[in-house]
């Protein structure tokens, strides 16, 4: 490992360590939070079906039976029902007091639209068992994206044995398929979208937002995110896919429910959970007033309304916005300094840059939403490796990698509440993915800016 300046270029040896350190980073902290569920006299316990498995123990949802009985996609799996049957009432049991809702859009319904054909031949259980396969297939996608962006990194098969475990370890891809809903579906457009859009693959980009916005609309920005950056092919693919799927709900259904949804769901939605596993800037201010933590949608005070349109706008802006003025990086591949083995190549500084500059925007469009779970970052798992590339192209202190580590660790684990009814600076404690998130923003913002320069 050589060292200039407090900046290193690390060796394969390097990172090997690295990813022990995380791993035994997020095993310390979930037997810990473990041990606390255990020490707890009340609480339901059973292995692995309960509460204990949102810790460690959900590694079990890789290898279990596929579920027939998911609460959290019960909802979607319906509505995709009433769907076919042109059903104006897809909205008709949504419920402020229940966290198990339609919350998304008809256009949701819609892309479930295979699955909920299974349901319709009278057999449910076999519809959710079938979507649980394609939420496991979905995380091989993910994690196939995310060796893409360490190929330069890792070189061997215990290298690639050791990364699929870091990216496998990672809690919000862990309970996300433990949940079995449509977030890990929605994960993997963002990866495939981040993606196609650092190899310069525009339209395929551009159909992969257009589908993760008619799923969860809260990443709409990225649509102006494209057009600010003049990059039309992916802001005319992500409208064109986007109107097809709201043209065929209205033709099968007509305006009816997309009328409730925005009268009733969208307005509800927005005032969010004060909940620990809601991961957001409003969710971090209603914890700070010490809100109630029950998973209930209730109304939320002026202040804390002008605080949420503030954070929505200012994190849209942001988003938005190009990070710097100046050229591009040149598209040539720079050499790296690996060991010997199969992956030799180098990312091109600009497949680095324009990767990095779509993660930014999608976790601040995230923290900025009145709703994101701690599972809604699966996707993230992109981000940290191409924060890895960006070692492998320049010079970087090793304050980066160790801030890179505990973001990863803090975002990779789930942690027992520990601040309800706490308002002030004990409530932080609960919005530790907050600041794990920004710190992967920060990191990856100032590898960006660096890029510009180089």
């Amino acid at each position: 490992m050589a060292i200039s300046d407090g900046a290193i270029y690390p060796q394969r040896r390097f990172y090997l360590r690295l990813a022990v350190i995380v791993l035994g980073g997020i095993l310390a902290v979930e037997l810990l939070n473990t041990a606390r569920i255990l020490a707890t006299p009340s609480g339901n316990r059973l292995f692995p079906n309960a509460y204990v498995s949102k810790g460690v123990w959900s590694a079990y949802s890789l290898i279990r039976m596929p579920d027939a009985t998911s609460a959290d996609f019960r909802d979607v799996l319906g509505a995709s029902e009433q769907l076919m049957q042109g059903d104006l009432t897809l909205y008709e049991d949504f419920d402020p007091n229940s966290v198990f809702n339609l919350v998304y859009p008809p256009t949701a319904a819609l892309e479930m639209l295979p699955v909920g054909l299974i349901a319709r031949w009278g057999d449910k259980a076999l519809a959710t068992q079938c979507f649980d396969i394609l939420s496991r297939v979905s995380v091989l996608v993910l994690v196939l994206v995310t060796l893409w962006f360490l190929r330069e990194v890792i070189a061997g098969t215990r290298d690639y044995v050791l990364a699929i475990l870091v990216i496998l370890a990672f809690f919000p891809i862990r309970w996300g398929l433990f949940c079995v809903n449509v977030q890990s579906v929605m994960n993997t457009f963002l990866a495939g979208a981040i993606l196609a859009y650092a190899c310069r693959r525009r339209t395929l980009s551009g159909v992969l937002i257009g589908l993760a916005v008619c799923l969860k609309p809260h990443v709409v920005g990225l649509v102006a995110f494209a057009l600010i950056r003049k990059e039309w092919k992916v802001a005319i693919a992500a409208s064109i896919t986007g109107m097809s799927l709201i043209l065929i709900t209205l033709l099968m259904a007509g305006i009816e429910p997309w009328q409730t949804y925005f009268d009733n769901v969208l307005p509800t939605v927005s005032a969010g959970y004060a909940c620990h596993g809601n991961q957001t800037l409003p969710a971090l201010a209603r914890r700070w007033v010490g809100d109630s933590y029950a998973l209930k949608l209730t109304p939320i005070s002026p202040g804390l309304r002008i605080f949420s349109v503030t954070a929505a706008i200012v994190t849209l802006v942001l988003a938005i916005l190009p990070r710097t003025s100046k050229s591009q990086p040149s598209q040539q591949p720079i050499p790296n300094d690996l060991s010997a083995g199969p992956n030799t190549s180098a990312l091109p500084a600009t497949v680095v840059y324009r990767a990095g500059d779509m993660g930014i925007a999608v976790l601040l469009l995230m923290l900025g939403s009145p709703i994101a779970w701690d599972h809604h970052y699966g996707w993230s798992v992109v981000l940290y490796a191409n924060a890895l590339a960006v070692g492998r192209i320049m010079r970087v202190p090793l304050l980066f990698y160790a801030l890179l580590a505990v973001s990863y660790i803090l975002l990779a684990t789930d942690w027992i509440p520990v601040g309800e009814g706490r308002p002030g600076l004990f409530s932080l404690l609960d919005s530790s993915k907050v600041f794990a998130v920004i710190i992967l923003m920060g990191l990856t913002w100032h590898s960006c800016l660096r890029l510009r320069r180089t």
